[in-house]
This record gives structure tokens, sequence and C-alpha cells, in this order.
């Protein structure tokens, strides 16, 4: 374990959590820890789940020789329930999450959801005058996105690097303030710093 520790593939603190799964299932094999660990390995890269192609990634990281299965290993574990079950760990479509990282994602799959379906009202002259200055005839995604800005409660944008993702949210801010002013409140959520 310290070898995995000195190569900052786990951390001190996910050891410790190696002697509480060994606490609260006197059972525990080696595998369902190797498996636990690359839980953390990976959430620790920002990922909330992992799955068998990753386990598989995560034993040659570590220069483990056995092969382990992620459902066979962990279907007998007390550690490991469904969706609802109050575990260390959830299993769920093949993926297997630590508890907390589920629940942070259905919650905001369900916030995502519910603001899907939910529609930004705006009286009738603003209607007129957002279609007179941003509905676009063209083939211009940017501007389309500027566009359904107004009539969207949620929009993604999405792209690789020089896509325009940056200038194409800086137009949208541009237009509601226009059309808005500046008491109109926008949220903004973006995975990179530079974002």
């Amino acid at each position: 374990m310290s070898y995995l520790e000195n190569r900052q593939i786990v951390m001190e603190a996910d050891l410790e959590f190696c002697y509480l799964w060994m606490k609260l299932d006197p059972n525990i094999t080696s595998h369902q820890i190797v498996i636990f660990l690359a839980s953390f390995h990976y959430l620790s890269q920002g990922h909330v789940a992992i799955d068998q192609e990753m386990v598989n990634d995560f034993l040659v990281t570590i220069g483990f020789n056995e092969n382990i299965q992620l459902n066979n290993t962990i279907h007998n574990s007390i550690l490991v329930g469904g969706p609802g079950d109050f575990k260390p760990f959830v299993y769920f479509e093949h993926l297997l999450y630590q508890h907390k990282s589920f629940t942070q994602e259905r919650e905001i799959a369900e916030w995502l959801i519910k603001k899907s379906n939910s529609q930004i009202y705006i009286d009738e002259e603003t209607s007129k005058n957002v279609d007179e200055s941003y509905l676009v005839q063209e083939n211009n995604l940017q501007k389309k996105a500027v566009f359904k800005s107004f009539q969207n409660a949620i929009l993604f944008i999405t792209g690789g690097p020089g896509t325009g993702k940056t200038y194409t949210v800086q137009q949208i801010l541009a237009a509601h303030k226009d059309v808005f002013g500046d008491l109109y409140s926008i949220k903004i959520a973006a995975p990179t710093g530079k974002a």
C-alpha cells in the first residue's frame, strides 16, 4: 500500500478508508479493496464513477497481475448497495460510485431535468424585440445560441478548443444585458478556470 501512496496513486486518507472497510466488512477481499481504491483514484481525477475499463486500467497502473471483474467482485460486498441503499458504494448501470458522488450526480440530474422543462417568460414587447434583434435565418450556431438563450431556462454550450464557446457566452451576456438591463441575474458554470 505504501508503494501506491509513494507513487501518488492513492492518498493517505484513501488508505485510512481501507482500514474502515476492513472493520465494516471482516470478509472483504483484496480484490474488493483494489476496486474501492480505484474509485478513490478516479474520483481524484474528476470521475464520479468507475466501470470495468477503468478497473482494468487501474490494475495496469498499480501493476496488479490478476484480472478483476467489477460486477462479480463487488456483487456480494456488504459495502455496496443500489440506489436508495445507505452503503458506502452504489452499483448502478454497470458503474460503481461512492455514495456521495452518486447522490450528488442524481441531485444535479434532477435539477437539470426540472430546469430544462421550465420556460423563460418575457412580455410580448420584449419577445418582439428579441425576435427582431436576435432571430437568425442563417446557419450560424453561435447566433442561434444567443437567440435560444432567450427561450430556454438552461443552455449548454459545448465544443472543442477554439470553436467560440467563450465568445458565444460573451455575446449571450451582452444580448441579455441589452434586452433586460443590469438587474437581470445570470449564472454561469464552466468546467475550466480559463472559461
